[in-house]
């Protein structure tokens, strides 16, 4: 069974027709997440990331769509902070780092699509 395992892997590794974008290549928007807790900022903290994250998506907005996830019971919150040009969608989150919790995409030359 190793073997199989291993051949497999190394025949997919040699399939370069599948593609994951770099962070800084073009794309058409920006997911980020207003997930900050006070479990992992501390409550002192939490006002601060909460403001800069909002911040950094507005900068953002200025250029090109912005996706923002947001807690139910955040989500006035995120509105006031983030202001209309952000796009806020309420759903479970558990921290603000959607690049390691999120979807990572990955695209084919043949323009097919997956999310990893």
């Amino acid at each position: 069974m190793a073997g199989i395992s291993l051949s497999q892997l190394a025949r997919a590794a040699e399939n370069r027709s599948w593609l994951m974008p770099d962070e800084g290549a073009p794309h058409t928007a920006t997911w980020m997440a207003f997930g900050a807790s006070a479990e992992i900022w501390e409550p002192h903290l939490l006002p601060i990331v909460q403001e800069n994250l909002a911040l950094v998506a507005k900068t953002i907005a200025a250029f090109e769509p912005v996706h923002m996830l947001v807690r139910e019971e955040d989500s006035e919150l995120a509105a006031r902070l983030c202001g209309p040009s952000v796009n806020l969608l309420v759903h479970p989150i558990d921290d603000l780092w959607i690049h390691r919790a999120g979807i990572c995409k990955k695209h084919q030359q043949r323009a097919r699509r997956c999310g990893i």
